[in-house]
């Protein structure tokens, strides 16, 4: 099982499956009948049907033609199957079947499986111990499947990057996260434990066509649910600017599927910006023109579109793990400056679920960083966007900034160890 004579387990590299060694036969109930039975008796006996994928409970006779194997659960008690013969009488005795041809159960029937009929769970099984969880859950991105391995799956990451890979054809990369990320432009460390090293991927969501190298910027595929739900945040006519758009999973399918709606998109990672470039003209959005990418710091780009009198309905600020803290550039955005209306913001951040409300935390770091305080703020909403460890959620929180601040004429609460977006990149938990 792959140990060292002193018990400590060692490393399974450029693991290659022998997938002979996972033949075997079992024995398990099945009925026999003519195929032109196969609807009614599906139907009929569904309950009754063998779930082991992915294996297929419904099989050809290769030695008698026309005819089909059902078969069923191997783990029936005894008065399962009593009751399962009472059925087949019943099913027996119908016209139809009369005509067609009878069922015959068989108690035990020799099935042999390969490979190809085990689960990815079960062949893992055969070499990781029971005491260790098997991973299961893994982000797909073009032909890269991410995977979040923690310290006790070590020994095994080759073996589980080689079969995660047998059993999703469409998967050409698997890669393992090695727990940081880059707090300045958002890509990670990873490595890559099967098949080629190939980061150039092509995603689809939500009708829209992204291209980017997964190893040089940000993207979370678990997300799709959020790009769709702030989208239908934003009407017909306005104007949204996207403070930190990494290649576009919120611009793009605002700009595509929203009439006579006009982006701004920016993203201060150059490769970000290179590939938000590409899927702009990827998918036909620059004639006509409907977005206007840009390569800035967060709150340069926001001074600077005020500064051009361009006028936003929208602000998305897609970095929880520090958005937060930009929000102080809306202090005085609009003191010398007309605005008909103040912005909506959707601001992302990472808050801690103990000690204390989450919307409360949330209400009061917004009121802190806007320089006022909760009962100013006419908060739209403050959406559970999803898990991301064991106390500790992302959000969306969604207001109106209050005009008090935008128009205020000085700063009303400056802000401690505000950072920097262009400051040295430094790694920080995700």
């Amino acid at each position: 099982k792959n140990q060292e004579n002193n018990g400590e387990e060692k490393p399974i590299k450029y693991f290659h499956l022998n997938k002979k060694e996972y033949q075997q036969t079992i024995n398990i109930p099945a009925l026999h009948f003519p195929k032109r039975n196969t609807g009614l008796i599906m139907k009929r006996l569904k309950p009754y049907v063998i779930d082991r994928k992915p294996f297929a409970p419904l099989h050809d006779d290769p030695e008698k033609q026309g005819y089909k194997y059902l078969y069923l659960k191997g783990d029936m008690t005894k008065e399962k199957i009593e009751q399962l013969e009472i059925e087949l009488k019943e099913i027996n005795a119908m016209d139809t079947i009369q005509r067609n041809g009878l069922i015959d159960l068989i108690k035990n029937k020799k099935v042999e499986l390969t490979f190809d009929d085990l689960s990815y769970e079960e062949v893992l099984r055969t070499y990781i111990p029971s005491h260790i969880d098997v991973v299961k859950a893994f982000e797909s991105v073009g032909h890269i499947a991410h995977l979040n391995l923690q310290k006790e799956h070590e020994p095994y990451k080759y073996l589980i990057g080689e079969v995660l890979m047998e059993k999703n054809p469409r998967i050409s990369t698997v890669i393992n996260k090695l727990g940081t990320i880059h707090a300045t432009y958002r890509f990670f460390d990873m490595e890559v434990i099967a098949g080629k090293k190939d980061f150039e991927v092509e995603q689809a969501e939500h009708g829209v066509r992204f291209q980017f190298n997964y190893a040089q910027v940000y993207w979370n595929s678990r997300l799709s649910t959020e790009h769709q739900r702030l989208r239908d945040y934003i009407s017909e006519g306005e104007v949204v600017a996207d403070m930190m758009a990494g290649v576009g999973p919120f611009a793009l399918p605002i700009a595509k599927h929203i009439k006579n709606v006009f982006v701004h998109a920016n993203d201060l990672n150059p490769t970000s910006y290179h590939y938000l470039c590409k899927n702009i003209n990827l998918n036909k959005l620059d004639s006509p023109k409907k977005i206007e990418p840009y390569n800035m710091d967060g709150r340069a780009f926001i001074k600077h579109l005020v500064s051009k009198n361009i006028m936003f309905h929208h602000v998305i600020m897609n970095l929880p793990a520090s958005a937060i803290t930009f929000l102080d550039v809306f202090q005085g955005l609009y003191a010398k400056v007309h605005a008909p209306v103040m912005p909506m913001i959707h601001c992302h951040t990472f808050i801690e679920t103990y000690n204390g409300s989450p919307i409360r935390k949330a209400k009061q770091n917004t009121a802190m960083h806007l320089g006022t305080t909760v009962e100013n703020i006419k908060f739209h909403k403050i959406h559970l966007v999803r898990n991301v460890a064991p106390n500790k959620n992302m959000y969306c929180i969604s207001f109106q900034l209050p005009s008090e601040v935008g128009c205020a004429a000085t700063k009303r609460k400056p802000l401690i160890d505000r950072p920097s977006q262009t400051s040295p990149p430094k790694k920080i938990r995700e």
